[in-house]
């Protein structure tokens, strides 16, 4: 009895050896599994938004400077914007800048949290500075950080009649508000406690900086509110003209005889110079909406 229940034993730790392996052997097999499917989910490419050029904060985000890129998802940064998210973020504007080909992040987006430097909105080139603006220059306070604006020059009446300029002078076109007061343009999309400002920050190319720094000494500075898609140059200065002309005959073609003719119209300084030397020679010319009066009149 003693023999077999020695064998039976044996029998026993044999087959809990065995199942033991085969439990071992299962386990490992599948925890393999799953970390290669792990694995492959990590790597698996991931449809996320980049930026197709270099961009620069206060740009809005939109199709026209973003594309769509496969990228494995184990080289994504927290927060990246896919594909499906794009519709979230369109219309909004970046608060840092961003390299071509590089991951659209929230964190990228004015209005969200986690941003760096006041510096890093500033384009290159640029150089922030901060005027004065009350509710008047500043649309009662209704410029906000992230707006395009214009900055014009309305000349006082005695630095008008003493230059050859128009009265309103445009200093820049298509400016980046960077901050109201405190505000910035990170700030965007938070909410605002209704803080009237008096001061204005924008990002200036630095061959404009001393025409506006030196703005205030002539006159007084307005900021001019834009639409976000407006691109166009503003032309708030150019003289327009009073009509008046001289008649040009140039060439060797006549009509019947008589020589082909054309107007050019002239500006009223340009009118008032002729006029000026006109009298000095003693002769009187008289100027009419497309040519000249009577040929030459004498004065008397």
């Amino acid at each position: 009895m003693k023999k077999y229940a020695a064998l039976i034993m044996l029998v026993v730790a044999v087959g809990l050896s065995a199942l033991a392996g085969w439990l071992g052997f299962s386990y490992l097999e599948q925890r393999e599994t799953a970390l290669r499917q792990e694995l492959n989910q990590m790597e698996r490419p991931v449809t996320v938004v980049v930026a197709k050029s270099d961009l620069y904060p206060g740009d809005v985000i939109g199709s026209h400077n973003m594309a769509v890129m496969d990228m494995p998802g184990q080289y994504l940064p927290s927060g990246v914007i896919v594909v499906d998210a794009f519709g979230s973020v369109e219309g909004l504007r970046l608060k840092v800048p961003m390299r071509s080909g590089s991951p659209l992040i929230q964190a990228f987006v004015a209005g969200s949290p986690g941003t760096g430097s006041f510096a890093e909105l500033l384009r290159p080139g640029e150089r922030a500075v901060t005027l004065e603006a009350d509710p008047l220059k500043s649309i009662e306070g209704m410029i906000n950080s992230g707006d395009s604006v214009d900055l014009v020059l309305l000349l006082d009446g005695e630095e008008s009649e003493t230059s050859d300029s128009p009265p309103i002078i445009n200093l820049l076109d298509n400016a980046t508000v960077l901050a109201t007061g405190v505000r910035t343009l990170a700030d965007v999309g938070h909410q605002d406690n209704g803080t009237l400002y008096n001061s204005i920050t924008l990002g200036i190319p630095v061959d404009k900086i001393q025409s506006v720094l030196t703005a205030d000494e002539k006159g007084e500075v307005f900021f001019l509110l834009r639409h976000p898609d407006d691109m166009g140059v503003a032309r708030f200065g150019d003289e327009v003209g009073n009509g008046k002309g001289v008649e040009i005959i140039a060439g060797g073609r006549s009509n019947g005889g008589v020589l082909s003719s054309s107007s050019q119209v002239i500006s009223s300084h340009e009118d008032g110079i002729w006029q000026e030397k006109a009298a000095e020679s003693g002769r009187v010319y008289s100027l009419t909406r497309h040519q000249w009066d009577d040929a030459e009149r004498s004065a008397n």
